[in-house]
């Protein structure tokens, strides 16, 4: 860390996902706070309100989205201004010009200009040094390992991260738009505004989230329960209780919208499965060789190395018998191959944690303001992102 750096606060660490943001400091295990990655504008007050604030109002008020799908886009940047500085400001309660801000983003997640989003974190939030870094770089350095296979599963997609010696390339990291969020609640709620047990409104969809989160799980054998279940009728077998006071019964349910990442075209989408996917990506390495003229191993043993690390990160990925799933179909695609799957502890914030560390142990670079200022865009763009110097990024 330079001592510019040093010299100001503790860095801020900023995941802001899909579904929830996590925000905190720099060396800490575990984000001050986790929020929705919500905000909205009440109808009758015109006031603006973020987080769990909006849910009593959801029906009512104008939804904003500082993110779409995990992705930093040119038409939300003006809200994505604003809900940072309400988590800076007003959820970590600090001055943003104060500290150093990392902030994180999926291995595709950038789909504006890095000059936009220095723009308004720079100029807008007056913020004095700048470090943005893909999420599954951070999770590298919380596993302690330069190769693993990232599998981060977010609200509204799920991303393939095949990363050796710490390389990866936007090529080889596939995104699966099938989301926990987008996908599995949506279809449990269908299902329940189907029976006439949920409103088919923004709310009902919240309440369906709470169905999700306390009876769904993942059949490990997914066609051979479904046909039991519509021989038996589609019993209820369990129920869950909603924040309402209300008790919902499911049956069929439970299952049947976790299937989507398995089964795609259970929420209409012609994709390959998350286990294909995952594949799919191990044993695409020709861009590594492109890029470093690395012979030393042959294609099968890196991607043995790949198979041994499949790390599982997001909310989603506790879903009983999730990890199981995935296990079993990523084996039955790669005979002869070990293949190892595991969810690491603080799972649901291990990119935030990862981030917490690197930037803890000075190990990513930061560009300071008045560099920024002073630099041409090319420097700007070459220099905003990423490890120390010498590590090569995706």
């Amino acid at each position: 860390m330079s001592n510019a750096v040093a010299n100001l606060g503790v860095p801020i660490v900023l995941d802001i996902g899909t579904y929830a943001t996590k925000v905190g400091f720099a060396g800490e295990r575990t984000p001050r706070a986790i929020m929705r990655t919500l905000m909205g504008r009440d109808t009758s007050t015109k006031d603006w309100l973020f987080g769990d604030s909006v849910l009593p109002v959801i029906d009512q008020a104008r939804i904003h989205k500082p993110i779409l799908d995990g992705c930093l886009l040119d038409e939300v940047m003006g809200d994505f201004k604003r809900f940072t500085e309400h988590v800076i400001t007003s959820v970590l309660k600090v001055n943003p010009a104060d500290h150093p801000l990392l902030l994180l983003v999926n291995g595709k997640g950038v789909g504006v200009e890095w000059d936009n989003i220095a723009v308004r974190l720079y100029s807008r939030l007056n913020t004095p040094a700048l470090c943005i870094l893909r999420s599954g770089m951070a999770c590298l350095f919380a596993l302690g390992l330069d190769t693993a296979t990232i599998i981060q599963v977010g609200a509204g997609h799920t991303t393939v991260a095949p990363l050796l010696n710490y390389y990866g390339t936007q090529r080889t990291i596939p995104r699966l738009y099938i989301g926990a969020q987008k996908d599995v609640t949506a279809i449990l709620h269908g299902q329940l505004v189907k029976r006439g047990v949920l409103p088919d409104t923004p709310g009902g969809l919240e309440l369906a989230r709470q169905v999700k989160e306390q009876v769904c799980y993942t059949s490990l054998h997914f066609e051979d329960e479904l046909k039991q279940s519509e021989a038996s009728g589609n019993p209820c077998t369990t129920t869950a209780s909603l924040s309402n006071g209300g008790v919902v019964e499911c049956g069929a349910e439970r299952f049947l919208g976790p299937e989507v990442f398995f089964t795609p075209k259970i929420g209409g989408h012609d994709l390959i499965p998350l286990d294909g996917v995952i594949v799919n990506s191990m044993v695409c390495l020709g861009f590594y060789r492109l890029q470093h003229g690395d012979f030393r191993q042959s294609d099968d043993e890196r991607t043995a190395e790949l198979a041994r690390h499949i790390i599982l990160v997001g909310g989603h990925v506790n879903m009983p018998g999730f990890a199981e799933r995935v296990q079993h179909g990523v084996a039955a695609r790669l005979p002869g191959f070990t293949v190892s799957v595991s969810v690491p502890e603080h799972h649901d914030h291990f990119e935030w944690h990862g981030g917490s560390l690197a930037a803890e142990k000075g190990k990513i670079h930061w560009l300071l303001k008045d560099d920024w200022e002073r630099a041409g865009k090319s420097y700007q763009a070459a220099t905003i992102s990423g490890f120390q110097p010498g590590v090569d990024r995706y």
